[in-house]
């Protein structure tokens, strides 16, 4: 598989929307970061080479937390310098857990 793990890891492992994250880029042969660490900033996965955030929005956490996701994602852009913050929301990514 490609990818690295971070030093940061998970409190209680990865949800199942993010296994099929992990396992939609590394099966298309990306090379990234697991629960990359940006400021207080913790991002699903990074992609080093594309300087790209990757973020699994499960529909009942992320349907509640709209303004605070777009604020992240300006934070991302304007003050750690990510080219863009790509989210895939769980219908998106249903067909490869």
């Amino acid at each position: 598989m490609a990818f690295a793990s971070s030093k940061n890891g998970y409190r209680n492992g990865p949800t199942n929307i993010e296994k099929a994250l992990y396992k939609m880029l590394g099966g298309a042969g990306y090379l990234f970061e697991e629960q990359k660490q940006f400021g207080w900033w913790t991002v699903d996965a990074y992609l080093p080479e594309y300087n790209l955030v990757f973020e699994a929005d499960g529909t009942y956490w992320h349907s509640k937390r709209l303004e605070k996701d777009a604020q992240k994602d300006k934070n991302l852009v304007d003050f750690h310098g990510v080219t863009a913050v790509i989210r895939l929301s769980e219908r998106d990514l249903l067909g490869y857990g």
